[in-house]
């Protein structure tokens, strides 16, 4: 089994777009995938033909049972089965509150690591994670919980930014004694035809 986040603080860059065909393409080829939306935004829970309105839990419930041992939610509650080898945990704007609320919680950084380890996530092949645009806690959460950290890139100057940024992060976290994960890139919205594209792919 493999944890798979995909983040960069840039927004539109195809972040959304990437995790959700990502976790499309692993369930096509027959794997077992378990997808959460760590985006208060809910994007790609709405990809998803969910109601976010309706959802009766979400991944804020991940994070409340880790700031409050008493809450004990089980992935089996938490998750949408989608299709035959997909399940979803959705997000909803409830979760962007759950930044202030971990700021001051020692060890947040590792709420959802504590979280899924907690599970059994043995049925699963892989689970992904898309993050916000930002890197902020939940997206910190996301990386520390993971085995491999896909970054997509937009060509822009911008993009790469992000990317720099994501790697001092890494890198101070290992510093501090935490594995660091696998880090690979993947461009979108990329035009062969374009010199700035070439380069970009070159840089």
């Amino acid at each position: 089994m493999e944890i798979i986040a995909v983040a960069n603080q840039k927004g539109g860059c195809g972040k959304t777009i990437t995790s959700v065909n990502l976790a499309g393409a692993l369930t096509q080829a027959g794997k077992k995938v378990l997808f959460i939306d760590l985006d208060p935004q809910g994007h790609a829970t709405a990809a998803f033909g969910m109601k976010i309105a309706e959802l009766a839990h979400s991944t804020y419930a991940l994070f409340e049972s880790f700031l409050n041992p008493n809450v004990v939610i089980s992935l089996e509650a938490l998750s949408h089965k989608k299709y035959d080898n997909l399940w979803v945990i959705g997000s909803h704007i409830s979760l962007s509150t759950m930044e202030t609320k971990l700021a001051n919680v020692k060890g947040a950084i590792l709420g959802l690591a504590t979280s899924l380890l907690g599970e059994d996530l043995s049925k699963f092949d892989y689970v992904i994670i898309d993050t916000p645009p930002n890197l902020g806690f939940l997206t910190l959460n996301a990386l520390h919980a993971s085995h491999r950290v896909l970054v997509p890139l937009d060509v822009s100057v911008f993009s790469l930014n992000g990317v720099s940024q994501i790697e001092n992060i890494l890198a101070l976290s290992k510093s501090m004694g935490f594995e660091k994960p696998l880090v690979n890139f993947v461009l979108t919205i990329f035009d062969s035809r374009s010199n700035f594209a070439q380069s970009f792919l070159e840089m």
